[in-house]
This record gives C-alpha cells, sequence and structure tokens, in this order.
C-alpha cells in the first residue's frame, strides 16, 4: 500500500487545483462563428420585425431590446477576441467576414437582408432616429472588436466601459 504524506496529498491537489483554475483560451474560429452568427440572427430578427413596415411605436421597443440583446452577447465575446494574439484576432475576423459574405450569397440570408434594408429606406423618412438605430444593425460586429468601437463608436465604448 502506498501512503503519501499531507505535505505531498497538499501539493498534489493544490497543483491540480492550479490546473482546473487555468481559462481554456477561446478557439478563434468558433468565437468568430458565434459572431457571424449572433449578426445573422439579428438581421433575421430584424426583418421579420420590420416586415411590411409596421409603425415604429409598435416595434421599436422590441427592436431596441433584442439590439441590446446581441451586443451583450458580442462585448461577452470581445472579451475573448481581446485577449487573443493577432493570428488569432485574424481568424475570428475572417469568420465574422463569411457571415456577411453569407448574406450576398445565401438566398434565405439575402432575402432577409433585402427586407431590411428596404424597410431601412422607408423608416429613414418618418424617424431618423429609428433610422439610426436600425442601419446600425449592418455594422453589430463592431461591438465584440473594442478597438474598432472605441474608433468608430466612442459613445458606445464609454457607455460600455470599455
Amino acid at each position: 500500500m502506498l501512503y503519501l504524506s499531507r505535505r505531498t496529498l497538499i501539493a498534489a491537489a493544490s497543483a491540480a487545483l492550479l490546473f482546473i483554475s487555468q481559462p481554456v483560451a477561446a478557439d478563434p474560429s468558433e468565437v468568430g462563428e458565434k459572431v457571424g452568427q449572433i449578426w445573422l440572427d439579428a438581421l433575421a430578427e430584424t426583418a421579420k420585425m420590420v416586415e411590411g413596415t409596421p409603425p415604429i411605436e409598435d416595434i421599436r421597443a422590441d427592436f431596441m431590446a433584442m439590439k441590446e440583446a446581441k451586443i451583450s452577447e458580442l462585448v461577452d465575446l470581445g472579451h475573448q477576441i481581446a485577449e487573443m494574439d493577432a493570428g488569432d484576432k485574424a481568424q475570428v475576423e475572417a469568420k465574422v467576414s463569411s457571415a456577411y459574405t453569407k448574406a450576398s450569397i445565401d438566398p434565405e440570408v439575402s432575402a432577409q437582408y433585402k427586407a431590411y434594408f428596404e424597410a431601412q429606406k422607408a423608416y429613414q423618412k418618418s424617424d431618423s432616429e429609428f433610422f439610426n438605430e436600425l442601419k446600425a444593425i449592418n455594422i453589430l460586429t463592431q461591438y465584440a472588436f473594442f478597438d474598432l468601437l472605441k474608433k468608430q463608436a466612442p459613445k458606445e465604448a464609454e457607455r460600455l466601459g470599455l
């Protein structure tokens, strides 16, 4: 029978805890897929909300809540991206770019994008503030890239504490 000293057991337990508590680096491809999918989901949800160009007061609250939820998801992923090196960030960006490409080549997503874009034009005439909120869906992925967000929307970065 093997007997271990208390000191050996404590050292082994400490080493195990240290190993277990180490954060696992995020997979850049997976993170990029998630960022792209959040944008695609936001686009689909927005297209559904603006279908038929309903009155803004009927959709504003739901739209803003959906947009804020997507922003929160993207900021969470952005913290992972911020920890990545340049090569991993490039992989994330490539996956996000694939989502944007999908909007032009996938018939279903392309139809959603077209509906979103057409509604955007209709709302531009009636409410410029809502139009700007709606237009921002197109660049929603910037919330996952803090350097870009700070450059393009410094007030938003500040609001989010980034």
